[in-house]
């Protein structure tokens, strides 16, 4: 009988005497026995290999004491058998009077079947029921394990990346798939804020500056912008969570003050305080350029409302009249006429009075000039200025 299954067929096997019979009228003790035997198959033994079990019942054994054997080999009391291959076999029965009798069997073996594991381990050839680990392999940059997919009715887990499967009888084929990590990208103040897979390309643009304001440019997570100073540009999204934000200042025009302070960058509307800087020989006349702007031209200090553009102011000046007894003759006392100098002793110029020292004016003016005097160094430029308006306006005895 081929044994296909744990289920044996009843085998009915009249027992046959192997006893001596001295005496042909003696009844055979032989004869009347019958045995219902069945041979049961524990486990089926895989390819090539010697794994098969099988039992050995008898229903009807009455009182007599039965010893088993394979092949008529060496006879036992227990009646399993172990360790076997698969292939013909011969159960032999014997009872304590040495009746015996055996039943011719064929042992199939267990039939492998592949597995086939596509990106991961587990792949080769397994018996039917066979429990196998399969192994997800390491993702790539950016991705994760998703699931299997195929004939997966057999997996424990399909969202597990390292899980098992029962090997079923036919061959099968699992695939494990992986799925594209979003990363979230953040624009504040701006567009295409959302999830997006590594090296994705996404077009991004700064909202509309506020009234009175200029994009300045993109802060944060720069380095993945094509062009961090573009209100429209492009980023190329890493493996990471990205957060961008643009920058918006105030428009700010420039104002130039010649001749005075208030130059600067200032925002349409503001109000920005000018002032004229005439010389120690000048006197401020008017504000030329963009005088409809200012509060009151006429002022040397004066108040400009700065429009939206780039604008010029002048101030002008006119020489004035430089007074020899409050302006010149203090100067001169304090850094000319000095102990023995310009004392007026002997060849001395004088220089205590108008009068001595009008005939110097021209060697004066020279000498400050140039800081040859006074002895004690060049004089400040402001005083050297007024020395010489006087001395250029004809030296005044003013």
């Amino acid at each position: 009988m081929k044994l296909t299954n744990t289920t044996i067929i009843v085998a009915s096997m009249l027992l046959w005497a192997s006893c001596g019979d001295e005496e042909n009228d003696k009844v055979d003790p032989c004869t009347s026995t019958n045995y219902d035997v069945e041979v049961n198959v524990i486990e089926f033994p895989d390819q090539n290999a010697d794994n098969g079990q099988i039992e050995v019942s008898v229903t009807n054994p009455g009182t007599n004491a039965l010893s088993y054997s394979l092949n008529d080999t060496l006879y036992q009391s227990l009646n399993s058998f172990s360790d076997l291959g698969g292939g013909d076999y011969r159960i032999y029965v014997r009872d304590e009077v040495e009746c015996t009798s055996s039943e011719a069997f064929f042992l199939e073996e267990n039939p492998l079947f592949v597995l086939t594991v596509e990106n991961g381990t587990g792949s080769g050839t397994y018996s039917s029921g066979s429990e196998v680990a399969i192994v997800a392999d390491d993702p790539e940059l950016a991705f994760d394990f998703s699931e299997w997919t195929g004939d997966t009715d057999a997996v424990a887990s399909i969202f597990e990346a390292n899980t098992s499967i029962i090997m079923p009888s036919g061959d099968i084929t699992v695939r494990a798939n992986y799925e594209a990590i979003l990363y979230s990208l953040t624009v504040n103040e701006g567009t295409s804020s959302g999830e997006y897979a590594f090296e994705t390309v996404v077009n991004i643009t700064a909202d509309e500056p506020p009234e009175g304001e200029v994009f300045t440019g993109w802060i944060g997570d720069t380095i993945y912008l094509t062009n961090a100073q573009e209100a429209s540009t492009t980023l190329s999204m890493p493996a990471e969570d990205v957060q961008i934000t643009a920058t918006y200042a105030q428009i700010v025009y420039e104002l130039t003050v010649t001749n005075g302070t208030g130059s600067g960058m200032y925002p349409e509307g503001e109000k920005v305080e000018i002032s004229a800087t005439p010389s120690s020989i000048e006197e401020f006349e008017a504000w030329t350029g963009a005088i409809d702007l200012i509060d009151d031209p006429t002022l040397a200090s004066a108040i400009i409302t700065m429009p939206a553009a780039d604008i010029e102011l002048f101030a002008t000046f006119s020489v004035r009249s430089v007074s020899f007894s409050r302006e010149v003759m203090p100067i001169i006392q304090s850094e000319c006429r000095i102990s023995s100098c310009h004392l007026g002793f002997g060849s001395d110029a004088d220089f205590s009075t108008y009068e001595g020292i009008l005939p110097e004016i021209a060697p004066i003016r020279t000498t400050v000039l140039d800081c040859t005097m006074p002895i004690s160094g060049c004089l400040p430029q402001e005083q050297i200025d007024l020395i010489v308006a006087w001395i250029d306006a004809g030296a005044p005895n003013n």
